[in-house]
């Protein structure tokens, strides 16, 4: 085997090692179907498309709630797997970064929320969270809402925007693609490292 073949071969093993590793798990995270809430539950009626303000792409969702009683909620039940950790991400605006806005993301036993003084007005915040697998049973459910507080800000009160959410397990390789991978390896090694034969001189 010559060398371009060889690289080729460890090339095409670390890509399918890869990309098998690290698949997103929420269906429809930027909002773009044709159905633009395809693949996501909606309770309540205070979430809604935006076109005006999408972090990427044409669509976003966003949260216009004024009331925690009761509160809407955009959510999606997940293909986790029990005691696997996974990487939750998300882009985040609040229009007027008010600091008692409140938005919570939830997924299996794990919750967070973000005031609007933490996101803050006028662009996207990108958040990336860490769920350890001590809060992931299995088919776990993700789920967000958004809510304005009024007591000040009655005449203007703040929207949520919600873009690009996506659910990933770390990389980490299955056996059904370290074999692969690992033999091109090896057989890389000792192709290369082989000591060479002095020709016989006649």
């Amino acid at each position: 085997m010559n060398r371009g073949a060889l690289i080729a071969v460890c090339m095409a093993a670390a890509t399918g090692w890869s990309a098998h590793a690290k698949a997103d798990l929420v269906t429809n995270g930027g909002f773009e179907d044709s159905t633009p809430f395809n693949g996501w539950t909606l309770s309540g009626s205070a979430i809604v498309l935006d076109t005006t303000f999408p972090n990427s792409g044409l669509n976003d969702a966003a949260f216009l709630e004024t009331s925690d009683d009761p509160v809407s909620t955009l959510s999606q039940t997940l293909s986790t797997v029990a005691g696997q950790s996974y990487a939750l991400s998300f882009a985040l605006l609040d229009s007027t970064g008010f600091f008692l806005d409140t938005f919570t993301v939830t997924l299996g036993g794990f919750s967070e929320t973000f005031s609007g003084s933490d996101v803050g007005p006028g662009a996207y915040n990108g958040e990336t969270i860490v769920v350890p697998g001590a809060d992931i049973a299995g088919n776990d459910v993700l789920s967000f809402q958004g809510i304005a507080d009024i007591s000040v800000n009655f005449a203007n009160p703040s929207v949520w925007n919600l873009d690009d959410v996506s659910v990933e397990a770390p990389p980490v390789p299955e056996p059904s693609t370290v074999a692969p991978f690992a033999a091109a390896l090896a057989l890389g090694l000792l192709f290369f490292r082989a000591p060479r034969r002095a020709k016989l001189r006649m």
